[in-house]
């Protein structure tokens, strides 16, 4: 209750009943709350009731006019359960079926290039991400809290992709409209004043515009339910749209209610409106 009182204090109430989106500008450790939980009226309306939420990389951007989602990417890079050929690295990799079925999925539905398994290497991360509107990640991940940049990672095949590596790959000229990381701990990193420096952040700095990140360990079932609903709405929705969507469904219409299951994401990045 008292952090629904700080992020929402009642003096602007009456302006918030009038909206419908909320553009969040980082500060400290704000961007890894579960924003969707919180009552932000005196009544049990949730904020996942009431609005559709981005996280902004500067506070500068509350300003800019939202950017167009062109709905359905052309050129997808979809990646799911890198596994090692390498026995050692094998042995601490446990596999993650849902999480391959969930990527199958998506590439069902987005077509483009689908790495899995063995192929899912940082080589051909780097061959292929450069050219894709999408990025789609269904993997092992992990945040470093002391760096940020240098030891938070994305498990794939043959090594582990760091946030460095991404920025060194891109050349900081990525054209991608949304990357998803559907992962553990990818909204997680070092925390200063200006939000969190980790693995979200780093594609945002690289020119991606949206990056869907997790604020803890996931629930690999329950998240690949959760990411078919949202894939399922990308089309027609904005992804902070899509996001609520999924959101809701799966408080309302499963057997993962429970808040850890489901409010565990969020859309780094510009506001975007669905282009008509």
């Amino acid at each position: 209750q008292r952090i629904a009182s700080l992020l929402f204090p009642s003096e602007f109430h009456t302006e918030l009943r009038t909206k419908k989106h909320l553009s969040i500008i980082p500060f400290g450790p704000i961007t890894t709350l579960p924003i969707g939980t919180i009552k932000p009226f005196d009544d049990e309306r949730q904020v996942v009731d009431l609005f559709t939420v981005n996280y902004l990389l500067f506070a500068g951007e509350v300003t800019r006019e939202p950017m167009l989602w062109a709905g359905k990417p052309k050129r997808a890079l979809i990646i799911g359960n890198p596994v090692s050929t390498k026995l050692e690295r094998a042995r601490c990799m446990e596999q993650l079926p849902a999480a391959e079925q969930e990527a199958s999925m998506a590439h069902r539905m987005f077509k483009g290039t689908y790495l899995s398994r063995e192929k899912a290497t940082r080589n051909a991360f780097k061959v292929h991400a450069k050219h894709a509107d999408l990025i789609y990640i269904a993997a092992h991940a992990l945040a470093g809290l002391e760096d940020g940049i240098a030891d938070s990672f994305i498990a794939l095949a043959d090594d582990n992709l760091t946030a460095r590596d991404i920025q060194r790959f891109s050349n900081f000229k990525y054209t991608t409209s949304l990357v998803v990381m559907s992962a553990c701990q990818t909204g997680l990193g070092r925390i200063n004043e200006f939000g969190v420096i980790g693995l979200a952040r780093t594609f945002l700095d690289v020119g991606a515009r949206n990056t869907l990140m997790s604020l803890w360990s996931i629930d690999d079932k329950a998240t690949e339910t959760l990411m078919g609903e949202f894939n399922r709405h990308l089309a027609k929705n904005s992804p902070s749209e899509a996001l609520q969507i999924a959101q809701q469904f799966l408080r309302n219409e499963t057997d993962y209610k429970d808040p850890t299951y489901w409010s565990g994401f969020a859309i780094y990045g510009n506001q975007m409106r669905i282009a008509k």
